[in-house]
């Protein structure tokens, strides 16, 4: 609930004002939503989440036209709000046929038609799964560093993202991050057209 939420967010206030020495957070994004606001003599740095090259290679990108691309959808969470209005849409539009898409995790697709669902997977396998793959859509509403996000990155997906939260500090091409399902549709219909690096 919300008020236990601002509770926390006291307590932890408490902690790191009194007993810290110094701050670390996540993202930009995440140290400005910390309430209440630490006090300027306790330092604080940003330190985006990283991945390991020993697990996350570097895959060869697959923009020639022509080719079905692949998307990958991953969900850790079965709260809608994590991303099911947005592969909803890719389905109504038509997309979806356009575009092989397997999501993986605890949100449930299967009433989705032209959605492959595969359900949770393990950690160990993430890696193998993201080379297999071209797009990565991420459409999380709020993330203070989506390690997801950062792992598709480091394995050289292009990264299809919605436009909030700490997003924007991760995915530097603008035109690769969406504000609403509409603009999602548009850059994916881009992406049929040009290669990533060729948006309009």
């Amino acid at each position: 609930t919300e008020k236990s939420s601002m509770l926390l967010d006291y307590i932890t206030y408490i902690y790191m004002r009194y007993f810290c020495s110094g701050v670390i957070y996540q993202s930009t994004w995440s140290m400005n939503e910390q309430l209440p606001k630490l006090p300027e003599f306790i330092p604080t740095k940003i330190i985006h989440n990283g991945c390991s090259r020993d697990f996350f290679q570097l895959k060869n990108t697959c923009d020639s036209k022509g080719l079905v691309k692949r998307i990958l959808f991953i969900s850790w969470s079965s709260n809608p709000s994590k991303g099911f209005g947005s592969l909803k849409k890719l389905v109504e539009t038509g997309l979806a046929k356009k575009y092989v898409i397997n999501a993986y995790g605890n949100l449930d697709t299967t009433e989705l038609d032209g959605i492959n669902f595969h359900g949770p997977i393990g950690h160990q396998n993430i890696p193998k799964v993201l080379r297999e793959h071209d797009i990565f859509l991420h459409a999380s509403y709020a993330e203070c560093c989506s390690n997801a996000l950062i792992e598709a990155i480091a394995s050289n997906l292009t990264p299809v993202a919605v436009n909030n939260s700490s997003v924007p500090e991760l995915v530097s091409n603008a035109s690769l991050l969406f504000g609403s399902d509409d603009e999602l549709v548009e850059i994916l219909h881009d992406l049929l057209v040009y290669k990533r690096h060729e948006l309009p």
